[in-house]
């Protein structure tokens, strides 16, 4: 955070002494952090941590453009903190001018429209004091004055002041219409995510979702962002999704998505940690494993293989050799042919050999998963597919079953315990030889 400023600080300044400060140097200015930065920030545990150490690389005065360029409304996970940090960038966003037009949208999205007509009557400078004062002393909880509200916002969209705007939508209770000021008009879907998690208080409200969907999804797809189409895939609870965006090819994707995607920018393979990312998130919960398990071991394979060569480009050969020695690719689970389990390595099994083996599309929870004691369960586990077909019945004559005194051996479970996650308790079925019960030895 301290260095994203410190870097923008010194792009302004002029370049050396010996240049007399005539020649300013703004060519490495970045307006924000990149998503990557933000998306790790969100799958931190310390976020009061990262927090507390953003507002005071803004010397403690926080504004919306710097909560903006640090993606506080992407990566704070918890309403009630985004809650308290708009409430703050509020206030300082009045302070700096003390103008009650530039904080109105965030306090209106938090609801406190006597706190927005207390600051208006401190403002007799502005032109507008008398209108204000006397609108916003009305019940917007009445129609007639949301309806008023609604009429005002579409005024001032003719005067191309959208921010005001958006904050008369919010008035007007129209969220929807002022995210989508914010979104058309703006161009800044961060404003419109961090409206719609306060006055949703929610990080599940349909606008919310909606945004996702329909706007940070179609965004990524067109830069070809990974980082950020997998952080709104996880948000969205797709988060098979969201580590198969990390790894597979974008256009291979849009066939499981329910939205319309035009463009396919070129996609950023070029980032050593997306590596790091896919590797910390695919055993991170149930839906995520599964999305890991149909990832076929080629694009796993050929991912990894970019990664060291970006590696080596970069100069870390090291790092290179010690990605490929120890990267785990998870070992398919059994596959089903013809209503029986076939084992890896048979003589029966016709598929090439790893790396190029597909893992099934059906879920298989392996040994190693089921160990972690960690892993989230985020989906339902009855809905899974059945891992194996029923038996067929005999057809013949029935023939009493013959009980042996032989230990029955663990090879006869072995498919039952890799079978899938519905399949797990088959394990505990052993049969268990009972003495006969025997009144005389009472006796």
């Amino acid at each position: 955070m301290r260095s994203f400023y410190i870097s923008n600080r010194r792009a302004s300044t002029p370049a050396s002494p010996a240049s007399k400060g005539g020649i300013p140097r703004n060519t490495g200015r970045r307006e924000r952090l990149r998503y990557r930065d933000m998306i790790w920030a969100f799958h931190s545990e310390s976020h009061g941590l990262l927090l507390e150490a953003s507002v005071a690389a803004c010397n403690g005065k926080m504004g919306w453009s710097d909560a903006r360029a640090l993606g506080i409304s992407i990566w704070t996970t918890s309403v009630e903190t985004l809650k308290i940090q708009i409430e703050n960038i509020a206030r300082n966003e009045y302070m700096v001018d003390r103008d009650p037009t530039a904080c109105s949208l965030f306090y209106f999205a938090l609801g406190k429209v006597k706190l927005v007509h207390s600051l208006w009557r401190q403002a007799a400078w502005h032109k507008e004091q008398g209108l204000m004062l006397k609108f916003l002393s009305n019940d917007f909880s009445e129609h007639r004055w949301k309806t008023a509200a609604l009429k005002n916002a579409y005024a001032l969209l003719g005067k191309r002041r959208f921010e005001y705007a958006a904050a008369f939508f919010l008035l007007g209770q129209s969220l929807k219409d002022a995210v989508n000021v914010c979104i058309k008009q703006l161009g800044d879907f961060q404003t419109a995510i961090a409206i719609a998690r306060v006055v949703e208080q929610s990080n599940e409200g349909p606008v919310f979702l909606d945004i996702l969907q329909n706007t940070v999804l179609p965004t990524a797809f067109k830069d070809g962002n990974r980082w950020l189409a997998s952080w709104a895939f996880w948000l969205l609870h797709k988060r098979d999704l969201s580590v198969r965006v990390l790894v597979t090819p974008l256009q291979d994707l849009v066939s499981a998505l329910d939205i319309q995607v035009t463009d396919i920018g070129e996609p950023h393979y070029d980032d050593p940690s997306l590596a790091l990312l896919f590797s910390q998130l695919r055993s991170k919960t149930l839906q995520a494993a599964k999305g890991t398990s149909e990832i076929s071991g080629s694009s796993e394979f050929n991912f990894v293989l970019q990664i060291a060569r970006v590696f080596c480009r970069m100069g870390c050969h090291v790092l290179a050799l010690d990605l490929v020695r120890s990267w785990e690719f998870d070992r398919p689970a059994p596959l089903l042919i013809n209503g029986d389990y076939q084992a890896e390595g048979s003589k029966d099994d016709i598929s090439p050999p790893s790396p190029t083996t597909s893992r099934r599309s059906r879920f298989a929870f392996e040994p190693g998963l089921r160990r972690r004691s960690s892993i989230m369960i985020d989906m339902d586990i009855m809905s899974l597919p059945p891992t194996r077909t029923a038996s067929p019945e005999r057809v013949g004559p029935k023939v009493p079953p013959v009980i042996q005194e032989e230990v029955i051996k663990d090879e006869g479970d072995f498919f039952a315990r890799k079978a899938g996650l519905g399949n797990l308790m088959k394990s505990a079925k052993q049969d268990v030889k009972v003495p006969e019960f025997d009144m005389n030895a009472f006796f």
